[in-house]
C-alpha cells in the first residue's frame, strides 16, 4: 500500500475518531481539529512533492487554492466561523492531491469497500449490542417507521443517526454495479450489505436516489444531456420554493400541506429558512456568510399544523446548508462542478454523481466535514478521469502528425 494511499486511509480514520470524539466531548470542535490535522496532512503531502507544478492545470489549482485561502480568512474575519474555511480547503486539497499523486482505480475502490464494511461493522455492535452509548435519538417515536402494522427501528449508524447510512450505501451499491469490475474482491458481499442497509435504513432517501439514477442512465447519452438533466433537478427545486411561497389551493387542499406530506415537512422549514435570510442578510453576508445555529433556528411546524416545542436549525437539504453558510463559495463551486461533469463527462460516474446530487436535495449531511467519502468520489473523478474533449483533440493532432499532414 502506497503512502498515498495510505492518507485515505487516515482521512476515514479521523473522520470516525470526530465521531466518537464528538459523542464523549460534545460540540463540534473534535470535527474541526481532525479536518485541521488532515489539512495539515495533505498540505505537507502535496507540497513536499516535485510533480506540484508539473502540470499546468495542477499549477492553476494550486493559485485558485491561494486565493480561496486569501478570500476564506477574511471570511472567517468577517463571519467567525471556520466551517467554510475547513470544508472549501480541503476539498480544493483533495483535488490536488488526485493530480499530484494518481491513485490507482483498484485502490480506491478496494479503500470504498473496507471503510464502508468497517462503518456498517461498528454501527451494527453500537445499534445492538450497545444502543446507550450513542444514540440519545434512538427512541424517539420519528425514529419508528410502521410497516404492514408491524412497528420497525430504523437503524442507527455510528453517527448516531438513522440518516448517516442511507445515501452512503446508495453510493457504495452504485460504485460497485458500476465502477468495480466483476470478480473484484468483496464485490458481492458489499453489494448484498449495501442493499441490506438500505432496507434496514427504511428511509425513503436512497430509494428516490436510486430511482434518478435509473432514469439517468436511460436518457442520459452525453455531457449536454447531463448538463441538462443537473439544471431540470435545480429548476424543479427553485420551483418547488416558489410554489411553497405562492401557497395556492389544489383540489381544496394547501399546497403548503402536499408538499409537507411529500418532504417529510422539509419545505416548512426551507420555506422559515430562506425567509430569515431574506430578512437578515446584508449585502456582504451573502459574499461572506454569516450562518448561526441562533438565527437559522425555527420552529417546528407538525403536518396538523400546530407549532412545536422543537427548534431546528437543520434544513436537512445539503445545498441550503452551503449557500446558509458561504453564498458566494458555493455558487463558485457549483459551477465548478458543473464545469467539470460538462468536460470530463463519464456515463457511470455521472450517474454516481446524480445520485450524490440527488440525495442532498433531503440530507445535509453528504458534502461535510464528517464522512469524507463523497468529496474523495468527486475529487477523484474530477482529478484523474481523462477529459473526453481534450483526448479528442490530442488523438486528433496525433493523427495529423503520423500522417504527415
Amino acid at each position: 500500500m502506497s503512502g498515498q494511499v495510505r492518507l485515505l486511509y487516515i482521512t476515514y480514520l479521523a473522520f470516525f475518531l470526530g465521531v466518537f470524539a464528538v459523542k464523549l466531548i460534545g460540540g463540534i470542535m473534535p470535527v474541526y481539529m481532525a479536518n485541521i490535522l488532515l489539512i495539515a496532512l495533505f498540505s505537507l503531502s502535496i507540497f513536499s512533492s516535485k510533480n506540484i507544478l508539473a502540470e499546468k492545470s495542477t499549477s492553476y489549482s494550486v493559485i485558485f487554492l491561494l486565493l480561496l485561502a486569501v478570500f476564506l480568512s477574511f471570511a472567517l474575519v468577517y463571519d467567525k466561523q471556520v466551517y467554510s474555511l475547513l470544508l472549501y480547503t480541503k476539498i480544493t486539497l483533495l483535488f490536488i492531491f488526485f493530480r499530484v499523486y494518481p491513485v490507482s482505480h483498484s485502490d480506491l475502490m478496494l479503500f470504498l469497500n473496507r471503510t464502508y464494511i468497517l462503518y456498517v461493522i461498528v454501527s451494527a455492535v453500537f445499534f445492538y449490542f450497545l444502543p446507550g452509548s450513542l444514540f440519545a435519538l434512538k427512541l424517539t417515536e420519528n425514529n419508528y417507521v410502521n410497516l404492514f402494522f408491524v412497528r420497525f427501528l430504523m437503524f442507527h449508524t455510528v453517527e448516531g443517526s438513522a440518516s448517516s447510512i442511507d445515501a452512503y450505501s446508495g453510493v457504495i451499491l452504485l460504485v460497485n454495479l458500476l465502477l468495480v469490475p466483476k470478480g473484484f474482491s468483496g464485490r458481492k458481499f458489499t453489494i448484498f450489505l449495501s442493499v441490506l442497509m438500505i432496507i434496514l435504513s427504511l428511509r425513503l432517501t436512497p430509494l428516490v436516489a436510486v430511482l434518478v439514477a435509473i432514469v439517468v442512465k436511460m436518457v442520459v447519452h452525453n455531457r449536454f444531456s447531463a448538463i441538462a438533466s443537473l439544471l431540470v433537478g435545480l429548476s424543479l427545486f427553485m420551483g418547488l420554493l416558489f410554489l411553497i411561497k405562492l401557497n395556492p389551493t389544489v383540489y381544496g387542499f394547501k399546497l403548503s400541506l402536499l408538499l409537507q406530506l411529500a418532504t417529510h415537512n422539509r419545505s416548512m422549514i426551507w420555506d422559515q429558512q430562506l425567509t430569515v435570510m431574506h430578512e437578515n442578510y446584508e449585502f456582504f453576508d451573502y459574499i461572506f456568510g454569516n450562518f448561526s445555529s441562533e438565527l437559522f433556528s425555527i420552529q417546528a411546524v407538525r403536518l396538523d399544523g400546530i407549532l412545536s416545542s422543537e427548534e431546528i436549525d437543520n434544513p436537512h437539504n445539503n445545498f441550503l446548508v452551503l449557500f446558509f453558510r458561504s453564498p458566494l463559495i458555493f455558487i463558485i463551486y457549483l459551477g465548478v462542478f458543473f464545469r467539470f461533469i460538462f468536460t470530463k463527462f463519464s456515463k457511470p460516474w455521472f450517474i454516481i454523481c446524480a445520485f450524490i446530487f440527488t440525495a442532498c436535495f433531503s440530507n445535509s449531511g453528504l458534502i461535510d466535514l464528517k464522512n469524507p467519502i463523497y468529496i474523495i468520489l468527486f475529487t477523484y473523478y474530477f482529478a484523474t478521469h481523462t477529459d473526453p474533449l481534450k483526448s479528442e483533440k490530442e488523438y486528433s493532432q496525433n493523427t495529423l502528425r503520423t500522417s504527415g499532414l
